[in-house]
């Protein structure tokens, strides 16, 4: 399932589920939008997706460029590496390492107690 979290035209779906049977015209309709400007493509904010046997979940800032995905088992960290190089994917302890992926994970942008709390909660060794 798709869901975005940002929306300004009340008559745009807010979620939309990616079957097997679902066609690539009904995905276009999706991304394009009902009202120019105001489709998923045209306004997207924040997006948040998860897979359907709940192996998955992803939230992600496209106009920031960033996005966080979180593994229910580490077996599928690994299944989806192939999928995570693609993207150029990195683990967050990875991206905070001098020098930082990017600004965003700089000590600068990102306070040392910060940091090391994320890492305490949801960094785990794979």
């Amino acid at each position: 399932m798709l869901w975005k979290l940002d929306s300004e035209d009340p008559d745009e779906p807010r979620f939309f589920f990616v079957r097997e049977q679902t066609t690539v015209d009904e995905y276009r309709a999706l991304l394009a939008g009902k009202t120019p400007g105001y489709g998923w493509l045209g306004a997207m904010e924040r997006l948040t997706c998860a897979s359907d046997s709940g192996a998955w979940c992803m939230y992600c800032e496209p106009n920031n460029e960033i996005a966080v995905i979180g593994f229910r088992q580490v077996a599928d960290a690994r299944r989806y590496s192939s999928a995570m190089a693609r993207v150029h994917a990195t683990r967050f302890e990875d991206a905070t390492r001098e020098p930082p992926l990017s600004y965003g994970f700089s000590e600068r942008a990102l306070s040392r107690e910060w940091r090391d709390e994320f890492l305490r909660e949801y960094a785990r060794a794979l």
